[in-house]
């Protein structure tokens, strides 16, 4: 009797906790920033894509002043960004940029390319122009701010025919944008 009560109690507790740990995914194609699509997060922002481009090199911005450090690709490889805008629409600042993760680029279905955030400062108006850890900031309510997820990729990813995309998770909402289908 204990233990069917035990087993009773431990699929209720499974039941209660599978829901909680379910990511929602949403899909992004080139369409959705041509039309500017925002995206909704309930309690937490307003998401929209920017720009998405192929850069052979990006700026990690230091000082104040600008200076930074560049970092350039290989002839054999680019820099895919992709820039988006945040809006908090939370009644708290927020550091958004620490809800960014496991930033991936995958090709063809079946290659796999680690990528990395930055918060940009839309002032340079470039998303190849990133804040350094020491420089990101946290946003007001109804503010809004600028982010970026990359990734390093060889060229026969950006210029193939295959299917490529760009994926991360935010806040437990995992974005795949679709570069290529």
């Amino acid at each position: 009797m204990k233990k069917s009560a035990f087993l009773l109690l431990m699929l209720i507790v499974l039941v209660s906790v599978v829901p909680a740990l379910a990511i929602e995914t949403i899909e992004l194609n080139f369409d959705d920033i041509l039309k500017g699509t925002t995206i909704e997060i309930p309690d937490y922002g307003d998401l929209a894509a920017v720009q998405f481009g192929y850069y052979d090199d990006y700026f990690r911005i230091v000082h104040d002043w600008g200076g930074g450090t560049r970092i350039e690709s290989k002839t054999t490889e680019k820099y895919a960004i992709l820039w988006f805008s945040i809006l908090n629409t939370r009644n708290e600042n927020s550091y958004f940029i620490d809800d960014i993760y496991d930033v991936v680029v995958t090709y063809d279905n079946k290659y796999q390319y680690n990528g990395w955030k930055m918060q940009c400062d839309p002032a340079f108006g470039d998303p190849s122009w990133g804040l350094t850890e020491n420089r990101w900031y946290s946003l007001a309510p109804l503010y809004e701010g600028s982010f970026l997820v990359a990734c390093e990729l060889p060229n026969v990813a950006v210029s193939g025919e295959k299917p490529l995309k760009m994926e991360f998770k935010l806040k437990g909402v995992q974005f795949i944008y679709n570069i290529r289908l």
